[in-house]
């Protein structure tokens, strides 16, 4: 089912998937597909703020994004959560820290970050379900 803007709220956790005609996002699917990640064509994940705004971690650090200019051409799996209250929680943690890395640049997300999530996330990820 396709979503629309208007259709997203706050505390939406947006997965994106990989594009697969850009030559970085082939490597990265091909290393999760190569280390076992059962779900390889999700590269990135966000949240959003309100139903236009996303909160994700680039290059620089945290940065919003609006869905209606930056990330067009970006597909996504959407969760909305089923609780409000817990949606909201999630959409104002992302924007304190968003607002943190605001006033003292302090949150990262480059390519030494990058590929142990790649290589070393699954392990992680095993461990937060439990």
């Amino acid at each position: 089912m396709q979503l629309f803007c208007k259709d997203l709220t706050a505390g939406d956790i947006m997965l994106k998937v990989i594009n697969p005609s850009k030559f970085f996002n082939r490597g990265v699917r091909f290393v999760q597909k190569l280390t076992g990640y059962l779900n390889y064509d999700i590269g990135h994940a966000g949240i959003m703020r309100d139903s236009i705004v996303i909160i994700e971690a680039q290059s620089k650090g945290l940065e919003e994004r609006s869905l209606l200019q930056k990330n067009v051409d970006v597909g996504y799996i959407v969760y909305c959560a089923t609780n409000p209250n817990l949606a909201e929680g999630a959409a104002t943690a992302a924007k304190l820290l968003y607002d943190i890395h605001m006033q003292h640049r302090s949150i990262s997300y480059n390519n030494r970050g990058l590929f142990p999530s790649v290589f070393f996330g699954q392990e992680n990820l095993k461990l937060l379900m439990r």
